[in-house]
C-alpha cells in the first residue's frame, strides 16, 4: 500500500487540525511525515532464497546419510540436488520480491533501524524543518513497513529535550499502527509533543507565526 492511499481525506484533515492545535501557544513547529517504507531492502530477496535453499540442502544431506533409498535413486544424484535447490530458491526469492513484509524477515533489526534513521534525516532536510526563526522545528517520521518512528528536534529543541523524552510519542504512534488506529495515534502523539514542548518552556512569543505547513507529508 502506498503512503498516499493509507489515510482517508477525513483522517488527513484530523491530523492537520491536531498539528494546528498543538502549535497554538507553542513556539515549536511540528512536522509529521509518513512513508510506506524507508528503503528497498533488496538484500532480503537474496537472503530469503539462500535461506530456503540452505535448509533444503541440509535436509537433502540428512536424507542422503540416513534415508537409504527413500524417494528413489534419482533423488540422491548431484543433478537432482542442483535442480531441486534452484526450485526451492526461486519461489522464496520471488516471494520476497513481491511481499515487502516477507522480505523484511530477512533484514536485521540493526539494518532496519539504520535505514529508517537515514530516511528520517533526509526527510528533515527535504521538509526544511530547520527553517524556523528559533530553530524549533521537530520532525515526527513514521515508516509503516518497519513500524518504526523517529522524532528529530532542531537545535533549539534538542538542546533542552533529551532523546529519551520522545519515547512516549514514539510508542503512541507505533501502538496505533499495530492496532489499526494510525490516524488516532498520530493525533495523540502530536498532542503529547505539545505537552512536552510546553513542559520544557517552549511557549510562543507575542509575534509568533506559523512558519511551516501543518499537513501530514506523504
Amino acid at each position: 500500500m502506498s503512503a498516499s492511499s493509507f489515510f482517508t481525506p477525513d483522517e488527513l484533515g484530523r491530523i492537520e487540525q491536531a498539528v494546528r492545535r498543538a502549535e497554538s501557544g507553542v513556539s515549536g513547529e511540528i512536522v509529521p511525515v509518513f512513508v510506506a517504507r524507508s528503503g528497498p531492502y533488496e538484500q532480503g530477496n537474496l537472503r530469503a532464497g539462500i535461506t530456503f535453499a540452505a535448509l533444503f540442502i541440509l535436509a537433502w544431506l540428512t536424507l542422503y546419510e540416513f534415508g537409504g533409498t527413500w524417494g528413489g535413486h534419482w533423488f540422491y544424484t548431484p543433478g537432482a540436488l542442483v535442480t531441486l535447490t534452484v526450485l526451492v530458491f526461486s519461489p522464496a526469492f520471488f516471494a520476497a520480491v513481491s511481499v515487502p513484509r516477507f522480505r523484511c524477515l530477512f533484514i536485521t533489526g540493526k539494518e532496519l533501524d539504520e535505514t529508517v534513521d537515514v530516511a528520517a534525516r533526509m526527510a528533515f532536510l527535504k521538509q526544511e524543518v530547520f527553517r524556523t526563526r528559533q530553530r524549533t522545528g521537530m520532525l515526527i517520521f513514521i515508516s509503516l513497513l518497519e513500524h518504526r518512528v523517529e522524532v528529530l528536534g532542531d537545535t533549539g529543541i534538542s538542546g533542552k529535550v533529551s532523546p529519551g523524552e520522545w519515547d512516549g510519542i514514539v510508542k503512541t504512534i507505533v501502538d496505533g499502527l499495530k492496532n489499526g488506529r494510525s490516524a488516532d495515534g498520530i493525533c495523540e502523539a502530536v498532542d503529547a509533543a505539545r505537552q512536552l514542548l510546553l513542559k520544557n518552556g517552549f511557549t510562543a512569543a507575542p509575534d509568533d507565526t506559523n512558519e511551516l505547513p501543518d499537513n501530514l507529508r506523504l
